[in-house]
């Protein structure tokens, strides 16, 4: 994709074209219209199906859907299927728990080493004053060996557990999809949607650069893929469980930036419309690249209406003056 036509999209050009008082009004439209919708299902918030857990062999089996979906919104074809990966404690099949053994098999062994290596040279040295034997430093040098990366391989593996057993995530490198391993089918193909779109963004071109940082238009974008899909889901399969998990999320941060938005020009907010707003300040850097992009895509789609979503990974998107 052309660098001329991401230009546009960079994180500083998005965060100058937000502050811009029209916004207000348009966000106001979109807050009530969502914010009256997630008012509704929360009343029913009880009585959502959320659908069970799902196991790495079932998610498997989501995705290719899931995928389907996501094309024909973006009008995107020939997109090569992304691997997946979960980081719960107990998914036998992921490819990272097979490594945590194997770090940690290497970890014990290597302690076991350097163990042996650790008395005989007390033995040897400490006791008797001589050198070490060639067994000795052998058995202390060959423990070192898989006990100090096994070691940290476990460290990670760990750290990994705790990130993404909670969240989802798209490695462009690898073209890997991780999602959540401890939550129900629902949201699990929603995790699923929001990073197949990156999936789509990296596979098109629009995505980060080495000059280049998209980060409000990536997320701006998947958002609002994700509340078509989530849109679609509860219509088709009956269940608004789909549609109160983006907007659960996604009107506190449409919320936040509007509420940011009214303090900014000095406009007193809506005192409803503000209600779900997290704190705070006056610095746009305090917004995140999910609560900018969620609002300022919003905007634009109001103005341009759904196929702006697929013109923009096909290049055919100029930002509104």
């Amino acid at each position: 994709m052309d660098e001329q036509y991401l230009e546009q999209f960079t994180n500083d050009n998005l965060k100058e074209r937000f502050l811009n008082t029209d916004h207000i009004e348009v966000l106001e439209a979109v807050l009530a219209d969502e914010g009256n919708r997630l008012g509704e299902l929360e009343k029913i918030k009880s009585k959502l199906d959320f659908g069970k857990k799902v196991d790495p062999q079932e998610v498997q089996g989501l995705l290719p859907q899931v995928k389907q979906d996501v094309d024909t919104l973006l009008e995107a074809t020939d997109i090569r299927e992304p691997s997946l990966s979960s980081f719960g404690l107990f998914d036998g099949t992921n490819k990272d728990i097979i490594r945590m053994y194997v770090a940690g098999a290497g970890y014990l062994a290597g302690a076991v080493g350097i163990g042996i290596g650790a008395r005989l040279w007390k033995a040897q040295v400490v006791k008797k004053g001589k050198r070490p034997s060639l067994v000795a430093r052998r058995a202390f040098l060959l423990g070192i060996i898989p006990a100090v990366p096994g070691g940290f391989r476990i460290i990670k593996g760990a750290m990994h557990h705790k990130i993404r057993s909670n969240d989802a995530g798209y490695i462009s490198a690898t073209e890997e999809l991780s999602y959540p391993s401890a939550v129900g089918k629902v949201r699990t193909e929603m995790f699923l949607a929001h990073e197949y779109v990156h999936h789509v963004q990296n596979v098109m071109g629009f995505y980060y650069r080495e000059s280049i940082n998209l980060g409000i238009a990536l997320e701006g974008h998947a958002r609002c893929v994700g509340k078509h899909i989530a849109t679609l889901y509860s219509r088709k399969r009956d269940n608004p469980a789909y549609l109160y998990h983006y907007l659960s999320s996604g009107v506190p941060e449409l919320a936040t930036a509007y509420v940011w938005l009214c303090n900014r020009f000095k406009v007193a907010p809506d005192a409803k419309l503000a209600e779900s707003a997290e704190n705070i300040t006056e610095e746009a850097s305090e917004l995140s690249l999910h609560t900018l992009g969620n609002a300022l895509f919003k905007v634009y789609e109001s103005a341009k209406g759904r196929q702006m979503l697929a013109d923009i990974v096909h290049s055919r998107f100029v930002l509104p003056t």
